[in-house]
């Protein structure tokens, strides 16, 4: 669940905060590899889903266009 799930669930009605979380998580979860280069995010980011990040079969993490975006930036100095 990110805030685009959330948002997109409950602007039609604000009494949908009430609902269950799995009323509004995505289910379409895509995966990127630790050792994949960022471009590899663009294609995630362009359908407005988020990318769970793996070491093989392990969960690393999970990153939105905000955390690229702040990579980015720290890649300036």
């Amino acid at each position: 669940l990110d805030e685009s799930d959330l948002l997109l669930h409950v602007q039609p009605d604000p009494n949908r905060f009430r609902d269950p979380v799995t009323a509004a998580m995505n289910s379409r979860l895509e995966t990127i590899q630790v050792t994949e280069p960022t471009a590899a995010l663009n294609g995630i980011f362009d359908r407005n889903l988020v990318a769970l990040v793996m070491d093989g079969e392990k969960f690393v993490g999970l990153l939105t266009r905000i955390d690229l975006l702040n990579h980015l930036r720290r890649q300036m100095r």
